[in-house]
């Protein structure tokens, strides 16, 4: 299995995130609030930051994004993303758009069996 985080939009992600979250609270103007974020330590960005999702405020989140790719890993884990998907966008590479490269078996033994890999071998021979 590969997980990559192939880029962090913005670029500051954390420092956006503060400046938006300080939107919500300050009576300043939206370019006081961006200059004095601005200045703040990382450290400093960092904790504030920190202190509103531990407050339970984490819908500030959604103001940054990570894309990911996720490689060789089975539909079972692809299918779990894109079913469960709240405030998260996915794309998938296509099986009928393009030849795939057999079966990712989940991993073994995740749910404290064995697994059973004879019919996901049939499978695999079946499809490859």
């Amino acid at each position: 299995m590969k997980v990559e985080i192939v880029g962090i939009y913005p670029k500051d992600a954390l420092r956006h995130i503060c400046s938006i979250a300080k939107i919500c609270r300050a009576e300043s103007s939206i370019d006081e609030i961006f200059d004095s974020t601005d200045k703040m330590s990382d450290n400093m960005v960092f904790k504030w930051v920190d202190n509103i999702v531990r407050q339970g405020h984490t819908s500030i989140l959604r103001f940054a994004h990570v894309c990911w790719i996720f490689d060789d890993v089975s539909k079972v884990l692809t299918h779990q993303l894109v079913r469960h998907q709240a405030g998260i966008d996915f794309m998938q590479k296509s099986d009928r758009h393009t030849t795939p490269g057999g079966v990712v078996l989940p991993h073994e033994g995740m749910d404290g069996s064995d697994g059973d890999t004879g019919t996901l071998n049939h499978l695999d021979a079946n499809h490859a």
